[in-house]
C-alpha cells in the first residue's frame, strides 16, 4: 500500500481545478520537505485560484467548437461528493463532449478531498480524514499521477497493510513485490501461510476450496457475472469456508463480515 501526499490531492485540481485550492493540506507527508513543497502549492493555487466557487468549465478557452457556436447551450450537472470518486466524475464530465458540460462539485466539508483530504494541526502534526491507500494494482492512478500530472514522487514508499479482528491485530500482510514471486495465487498463499498464527490450521484449510473461485470468477463474461451476483456470505458458505475463518479475516453477518483475505 502507498499513501498519498497533498502534493498529488492539490495538484488534481491544477486544471479543473480551483476546486482543490480549497483543500486543507497534507495527507500523509513523509518527509519535512515535502510537507513543505505542499504547503506552497496550496497557496500557489490559492493565490492564482479564479474562481471562488466550485464550479468548473470543461476548458479555460474556448475550443474552436465552441467559437463556431457561440449559442450552443451547455448542460449542467452536479455532482455530489468532492472525494476521488467525485473529483474523477467531475474531471470526466469537463473532458467531454466538447465543452458541451458545465459542472458543479458540491461537498459538505470546506476541505474537499473525502479519505484523501488533510491537514496540519498546530504543532505541525498531519492528520488524515480518512485511510487512503495506493494499491500495485490500481493503474488509473498511476497514468493520472504519472502521465498526465506528471507529479514528482508523491507517494510514500510501499508499507505493509494491517489486518484487525474484534480480538485485536491478526496478521501485518506482506509487501509482495518485494517477495519472490509465484503464480497467483500460489504466491499470497505461500508469503501468508505462517502469519495468521491466532486461526487454527483447520480453519486456514477450510479456505482452500475457495481457490477455486479465485481462478474461476473471470473465465469469461457469464462465470464473471454469476459470482458478481453473489454475496461475500453466499460464496463461502458454498465452498465451505468455517465461520471463524470469516470472522477473524475481518467478514461478519452471520459468522462474515467484510473483506480482508488473507
Amino acid at each position: 500500500m502507498r499513501v498519498a501526499t497533498a502534493g498529488l490531492v492539490l495538484t488534481l485540481s491544477c486544471r479543473f481545478f480551483c476546486v482543490m485550492a480549497f483543500l486543507g493540506g497534507p495527507v500523509a507527508v513523509p518527509s519535512h520537505t515535502k510537507a513543505q513543497h505542499s504547503a506552497r502549492t496550496l497557496a500557489q493555487l490559492r493565490n492564482n485560484a479564479r474562481c471562488s466557487s466550485l464550479r468548473m468549465s470543461s476548458t479555460d478557452e474556448p475550443t474552436p467548437e465552441e467559437l463556431s457556436t457561440p449559442n450552443k447551450k451547455k448542460k449542467k450537472v452536479v455532482v455530489v461528493g468532492g472525494g476521488w470518486a467525485g473529483f474523477g466524475a467531475a474531471k470526466a464530465l469537463t473532458e467531454a463532449g466538447e465543452g458541451s458540460y458545465e459542472v458543479t462539485l458540491l461537498d459538505a466539508s470546506p476541505n474537499p478531498g473525502g479519505l484523501s483530504a488533510g491537514w496540519r494541526t498546530a504543532g505541525g502534526r498531519a492528520v488524515e480524514a480518512g485511510m487512503k491507500g495506493f494499491w500495485w494494482s490500481y493503474p488509473n492512478i498511476y497514468d493520472l499521477v504519472e502521465r498526465e500530472l506528471k507529479i514528482e514522487n508523491p507517494f510514500t514508499d510501499w508499507t505493509r497493510s494491517s489486518f484487525f479482528s474484534p480480538d485485536g491485530l491478526q496478521v501485518e500482510a506482506p509487501v509482495l513485490n518485494r517477495e519472490q514471486s509465484y503464480p497467483s495465487p500460489l504466491g499470497l498463499f505461500l508469503h501468508t501461510r505462517a502469519l495468521f498464527t491466532s486461526l487454527p490450521l483447520a480453519d486456514r484449510a477450510s479456505m482452500i476450496p475457495l481457490l477455486y473461485a479465485i481462478l474461476d470468477f473471470e473465465r469469461d463474461e457469464d462465470t464473471y457475472s454469476e459470482y458478481d451476483k453473489m454475496t461475500a456470505r453466499e460464496l463461502f458458505r458454498r465452498f465451505g469456508v468455517s465461520k471463524r475463518w470469516g470472522k477473524q479475516s475481518g467478514f461478519r453477518g452471520g459468522g462474515y463480515t467484510c473483506v480482508c483475505m488473507p
